[in-house]
């Protein structure tokens, strides 16, 4: 299994991504259930961001592998201190 990072993705692939890991915490994307008294935790600044700081699973042939979970480096936009 080969691993790509999601903006190395072609675009139908990006897309792809986006619709299948829908537990990803961004400025454009925070899951519903994930809201309490009108906040959230936001790891990634947009959805861009989210896919320049995650690695995708790719089966043999080259297309997005979605059994696997992704692997995030979350850039924190609004909690700097938590960066690495």
């Amino acid at each position: 299994m080969n691993w790509v990072k999601g903006t190395d993705l072609p675009a139908a692939a990006r897309l792809q991504a986006t619709a299948t890991y829908v537990h990803r915490y961004t400025k454009e994307h925070v899951p519903a259930w994930a809201v309490q008294d009108g906040n959230s935790v936001v790891l990634f600044a947009s959805d861009e961001d989210w896919l320049a700081h995650t690695n995708f699973p790719l089966n043999g042939d080259g297309s997005l592998r979605t059994t696997t979970p992704c692997m995030s480096s979350p850039t924190w936009p609004h909690n700097p201190e938590l960066r690495r």
